[in-house]
């Protein structure tokens, strides 16, 4: 994905428009691969500005609605949470959902190291990362004999 303008939120905007709690909306948008393509293809930086200008205007349609909460919850996907700190809400009474879900997702964040394997950048949890560590000693513990 190049620009934004390539990010097909269909399927957002549907799970916004049947939503009916922003926990739901939330955990859908979570699980979304359109806003996990964002937040793996553009930079805190430029997710954080189309974040701001998806909230600086009064929204005029569903696709206007949506783009907030899909930015905000590729910005809780992101290695380090300073983004999502700084995910200011404009005219927060248009997005009745927003603020919380900015709480939700700064109270539920879970750091991210980033990791090449086999030639894809996989984003891993602290845990999970150091499970997988050549040097951890679960992984040591496993390894066959030769390799100890």
């Amino acid at each position: 994905m190049n620009s934004f303008a390539e990010a097909n939120l269909r399927e957002a905007c549907q799970m916004y428009a049947v939503a009916n709690t922003p926990l739901f909306l939330t955990r859908r948008l979570q699980e979304n691969s359109v806003v996990q393509e964002i937040a793996n293809s553009f930079s805190g930086d430029q997710i954080l500005q189309e974040f701001r200008n998806a909230t600086a205007h009064p929204p005029e349609s569903l696709l206007d609605y949506t783009r907030p909460y899909v930015y905000l919850v590729a910005l809780s996907k992101l290695p380090n949470s300073e983004y999502l700190r700084a995910a200011n809400i404009q005219g927060a009474e248009k997005w009745r959902w927003l603020p919380y879900l900015k709480d939700v997702l700064l109270q539920t964040y879970i750091p991210l190291s980033t990791s090449n394997l086999l030639g894809e950048t996989a984003r891993l949890s602290p845990s999970y990362a150091a499970l997988t560590r050549t040097d951890s000693p679960i992984v040591r513990a496993n390894a066959p004999v030769e390799n100890r």
